[in-house]
């Protein structure tokens, strides 16, 4: 089981770091967020404890980061090339669903037709 402490003391002044001091100072494992690996902030990574909290269940949920992240973080917050670059993404994924489907669709419809024997004639003369 894994046991997660979002948040700490953010304070860029007086007590900068001491909730990551004090974590390896206890030995506890920490960890950063991935964010820079998916997006481009147009202003500080600072994020609220609900938003962090609302990106891990994404990610429990769908098991992506980017995902994760621009449907959790504002786009305001955001560049703008990084959002453009998911929304061509999404746009890339949902056509290849639809193809997907239209596949499905017509191999269904191959098995459901009956097989068309070529040996039966449709010239009456003959």
């Amino acid at each position: 089981m894994n046991i997660y402490i979002v948040g700490g003391l953010v304070d860029r002044n007086r007590w900068k770091g001491i909730t990551m001091k004090k974590a390896k100072e206890q030995g506890i494992q920490t960890a950063k967020l991935p964010i820079g690996n998916y997006l481009k902030m147009s202003s500080s990574q600072v994020l609220t404890v609900n938003q962090v909290i609302e990106i891990l269940l994404k990610f429990l949920e769908t098991r992506d980061w980017k995902t994760s992240f621009f449907q959790v973080i504002p786009q305001r917050k955001r560049c703008e090339s990084a959002s453009e670059e998911h929304n061509a993404d999404s746009e890339r994924e949902g056509n290849e669903e639809k193809d997907d489907q239209i596949e499905r669709k017509r191999k269904s419809m191959e098995l459901e037709s009956p097989p068309h024997d070529e040996s039966i004639g449709t010239d009456l003369n003959s």
